[in-house]
């Protein structure tokens, strides 16, 4: 079974002043390891369905399977959409409104127990950014 890409990459994306100054914050912020611009697809609310299974790319070669097992929608473009990673140990958690999708997504690759853990903040314009955290950088308790 096919699944729709909620987003795909897009690294040659023309950004305006307001997205670099978005992605630079994002940059700066000691937990990011690595990020990465990404186009929304226009069918992005038709795809946030109950049962529905999304391809989200978070690197260039990393992209996960989720399926919608909890969604709460307020009106079009306006979704809250969380739900398990196919075949790895691991969750997502979307919100889609209409400046584009915030969100977080935590796996545990099966086979390597390799964890990730990914945020994912708009840029407007249909575009977004993907951040990959790495835990050891935040502070000490």
């Amino acid at each position: 079974m096919a699944h729709a890409p909620l987003w795909t990459l897009d690294p040659t994306a023309s950004l305006s002043t307001e997205q670099e100054r978005l992605l630079t914050n994002i940059r700066s912020l000691p937990t990011t390891a690595e990020l990465h611009v990404a186009r929304l697809s226009p069918d992005a609310d038709s795809l946030l369905q109950l049962g529905s299974s999304v391809v989200l790319t978070v690197a260039p070669g990393r992209a996960v399977i989720a399926a919608g097992q909890d969604v709460t929608r307020r009106g079009p473009s306006d979704v809250s959409w969380s739900g398990a990673i196919e075949n790895e140990f691991g969750h997502v958690s979307l919100v889609l409104t209409t400046i584009g999708v915030t969100g977080s997504l935590q796996s545990v690759a099966r086979e390597s127990l390799v964890h990730a853990s990914y945020r994912i903040a708009p840029l407007g314009g249909g575009l977004q950014a993907i951040s990959c955290v790495d835990p050891s950088r935040f502070p000490p308790d």
